[in-house]
């Protein structure tokens, strides 16, 4: 009866220790992936931002290539001229 109790303490033992490390594993990966969300997050917001700047950066050069469309060119200039 005692060398039965030994052993159970025994498994009882390794079981708690096992269950220790494997809540300390999960810790660390758990860490780990809200790190990783943290980064993809923080890129995620960078590139919109550098996105609109581009949209606006586009959107200013669309404008002005339209108003260079618009005005006369000198050649037709000089031929109304003529």
């Amino acid at each position: 009866m005692q060398a039965e109790l030994r052993v159970a303490r025994a498994t009882l033992d390794s079981e708690r220790a096992d269950f220790k490390r494997q809540r300390e594993q999960w810790l660390d990966e758990k860490r780990r992936v809200i790190d990783y969300q943290k980064q993809l997050q923080l890129n995620y917001v960078q590139i919109a931002r550098k996105n609109r700047l581009l949209e606006a950066d586009v959107h200013q050069l669309t404008a002005e290539i339209d108003r260079h469309e618009s005005l006369p060119s000198p050649s037709t200039v000089e031929e109304s001229l003529c």
